[in-house]
């Protein structure tokens, strides 16, 4: 949605079909994505879904946020419920550094400067699996 030209939409079962993911599942995070007001829908025939103008400006990390809410970023890494500081788990001051590592990048990263990014690699992806069916 981010690579679409001012607010035109775009078909979920085209989204769907250019990241390979089942429509069913990319459903769903739409619907998460828009009633958190990231997205918009329109219906008819020049309906899909929209990127809002303003949520081009979040940060990755609001993403995360929106669609796995903070434990994500606050439990053990390997899954232990009593790990803290007091008592830590065999990787917990490595994982403490590289969430730290993680949570700096997505908050410095909006969904416009991420696609900015990727569009190269989605063409060299795009074009190196439209090779593979030939």
């Amino acid at each position: 949605m981010a690579s679409r030209p001012g607010s035109e939409p775009i078909l979920q079962r085209d989204i769907a079909m250019a990241l390979h993911i089942p429509n069913h599942f990319l459903g769903k995070i739409l619907q998460v994505l828009k009633n958190q007001g990231i997205v918009a829908s329109r219906k008819g025939k020049s309906g899909g879904f929209v990127l809002n103008s303003v949520s081009r400006n979040i940060s990755l990390y609001d993403i995360v946020l929106i669609m796995d809410g903070p434990a994500l970023f606050n439990r053990c890494f390997l899954g232990f419920p009593g790990c803290s500081d007091r008592l830590p788990c065999p990787v917990h001051e490595d994982w403490q550094k590289a969430r730290s590592i993680i949570i700096k990048m997505l908050k410095e990263r909006s969904v416009e400067q991420f696609h900015g990014s990727l569009s190269g690699e989605l063409s060299f992806i795009k074009s190196s699996s439209e090779d593979s069916i030939q």
